[in-house]
C-alpha cells in the first residue's frame, strides 16, 4: 500500500505565521501591504487545495503506477 507524502506541517505553519506576522506590523505604516498579504495566502489556499485533490485523484482513482504522485 502506498502512502501520501508527508505534509510538513511545521515547515509550513512557521512559514505562514512569519509572513502573517509581518503584514500585520506594516499594515500600519504601508496599507498596501494588506491586499498583497491576502493574494498571497488566497493563491497559497488555491494550491495547497488543489494538491489536496490531485493527490486524492492519485491515490484513489487511477490505476496503481510508480509516480503517480508527481502530478501536484
Amino acid at each position: 500500500m502506498r502512502l501520501a507524502p508527508s505534509y510538513r506541517s511545521g515547515r509550513h505553519y512557521g512559514a505562514f505565521m512569519t509572513i502573517f506576522v509581518i503584514a500585520l506590523a506594516y499594515a500600519v505604516t504601508a496599507p498596501l501591504i494588506l491586499p498583497i498579504a491576502a493574494a498571497y495566502f488566497l493563491t497559497g489556499w488555491v494550491v495547497w487545495r488543489y494538491c489536496q485533490l490531485c493527490a486524492l485523484v492519485a491515490f484513489d482513482l487511477w490505476p496503481r503506477q510508480p509516480g503517480d504522485w508527481w502530478l501536484c
